[in-house]
């Protein structure tokens, strides 16, 4: 039973919210007022799928390992941005908002996620034309959740935040998210709700049942076997990584990611919640997000930082370069050492990793990096990893180092602009958010994002899931063909198993 004292609470947001509105009047400006109070210990993805039937708008973080969870419902303010200059579009206009901002953070002022916290991601290219499906998706999207639960070092945390004006009724806004938060919080508690219908096409590899090849925007099947030529679709992906490794052996560029994704369906509509919950058991030391908009939800489980602020420190991920698993210790350590010592992979590493020193130096001071990579083994994949560290000169926002960073030669290539128009020229299909930075910025400016890897967009009973590889001018089509294959199982093992 979740007991909240919700009579203090209530006398006391009214208070704080009588105060904004007072100010709104005085300044002629809405006013932000959030607060922040201790709860009891509520698990973040219960309370996230509680969400489900009160607000259109949910948003989900966890951080690996368990150090940051949040779970934010309902929208007190959307931050938007378009076209290559959305980061700086949505950093100025939180910064407007956070100077006339009354803020109670409580007891735990000052810890990640306590206060107001934006959360949100942005699409891959604002350049490419979006199709429909990523319609609820715009090229920048920050959140500032009526409610944020914040789940860290042994801490449970509610914020409640909401922009008043002059015209505000305290009274008529405290009710308001009384309700709310009183309908999540006994969602919280409910029974869990029955698992949807099984999969179509029961025995079909992962329990999938594609959609017939071409049928919708030329998403190609789900393959029986990994590596085999499926369709068209395929054909024409593997000709492609073909034809960037020309270019790329030409000169032209170093290196360019090609994409492509799978369209599958179910009997029923997929449950978000459930398909986290199964990403979360497998893939706990990686990063969790769910950005939920009407019923269309973007979620995955990405090894990937691209970067997070902590006052001055700054740590950001060069992660690029796979192989798979091996099912014994002898072939995992095999196929560790043959990827450490791959010059198809160092080399695809070194580039990100060249990349991103000199992004951060130009903005860092005490630059640190490890000369070699090492190995980051996950369930299913090992990567070549190489951590960076530093010290942010004066000036400088997280967004601002989102916007320097994307995208990373790992998910994009290099020279940027190059691999850019190769991917739009060849890759034949919208990325939306996938490979995009997803993430939150507080209201003291630290943060975290991480690259949208490992994902996949729900719609329904339909899901498309996503994977990219690195492409080097002696790169074989197949080989990357099955390299997507093994990225792709990810995720789509955590739609299946959500529906056992």
């Amino acid at each position: 039973m979740i007991a909240l004292a919700m009579p203090t609470r209530t006398s006391h947001l009214h208070d704080r919210l009588t105060a904004g509105v007072q100010a709104a009047r005085c300044q002629g400006a809405a006013v932000l007022v959030s607060l922040s109070e201790p709860v009891d210990d509520i698990d973040p993805l219960a309370f996230w799928a509680a969400g489900r039937t009160v607000a259109a708008d949910r948003l989900y973080w966890a951080a690996p390992g368990g150090n940051l969870t949040l779970a934010g419902i309902g929208v007190a303010q959307a931050f938007t941005g378009h076209g290559p200059d959305r980061f700086a579009t949505i950093a100025a206009a939180w910064a407007q908002l956070l100077a006339t901002a009354q803020i109670d953070g409580g007891l735990f002022a000052g810890q990640p996620g306590v206060g107001p916290t934006l959360m949100g991601g942005f699409a891959f290219d604002p350049q490419r034309p979006h199709t429909p499906d990523w319609a609820s998706f715009p090229d920048g999207l920050l959140i500032l959740p009526q409610l944020l639960l914040s789940a860290a070092n042994g801490a449970t945390v509610l914020t409640t935040s909401v922009v008043v004006t002059a015209t505000t009724d305290a009274a008529t806004e405290v009710a308001r998210l009384t309700k709310l938060r009183a309908a999540v919080l006994a969602g919280c508690s409910a029974a869990p709700t029955p698992q949807p219908p099984p999969l179509k096409g029961e025995g079909e590899r992962d329990g999938f049942s594609p959609l017939p090849s071409g049928e919708r925007d030329g998403f190609s099947p789900l393959p029986s076997g990994e590596g085999s030529v499926v369709g068209a679709a395929d054909s024409a992906w593997k000709a492609a990584v073909a034809a960037v490794a020309g270019d790329i052996r030409a000169g032209a560029l170093e290196k360019a990611v090609l994409a492509r994704a799978v369209r599958v369906t179910s009997n029923g509509a997929l449950d978000p919640a459930a398909v986290l919950r199964r990403l979360a058991a497998r893939y706990g030391d990686c990063y969790l997000f769910a950005v939920d908009r009407g019923g269309r939800c973007f979620l995955g489980a990405t090894p990937e930082r691209l970067v997070r602020r902590e006052g001055d420190r700054v740590l950001a991920t060069c992660l690029a370069g796979t192989t798979r698993r091996g099912t014994t210790a002898a072939e995992d350590a095999a196929l560790g050492a043959a990827l450490l010592a791959s010059s198809k992979n160092r080399e695809e590493h070194a580039v990100v990793a060249r990349m991103l020193a000199e992004a951060l130096g130009a903005v860092c001071r005490d630059l640190q990096m490890p000369a070699t990579p090492t190995l980051l083994r996950l369930p299913n994949l090992q990567h070549l990893y190489t951590p960076i560290q530093g010290r942010l000169r004066p000036g400088i926002g997280l967004l601002d180092l989102v916007a320097r960073l994307h995208p990373t030669p790992a998910v994009g290539g290099f020279p940027r602009a190059a691999a850019l128009a190769q991917i739009r020229a060849r890759e034949g299909m919208d990325r939306g958010w996938y490979a995009g930075p997803i993430g939150w910025l507080d209201a003291r400016g630290d943060g975290e994002f991480a690259v949208a890897l490992r994902s996949a967009l729900l719609d329904g009973a339909t899901a498309q899931a996503f994977a990219g590889c690195g492409i080097m001018g002696d790169s074989d089509p197949d080989a990357e063909y099955a390299e997507t294959q093994i990225k792709l199982r990810a995720i789509l093992t955590a739609l299946a198993e959500a529906h056992a």
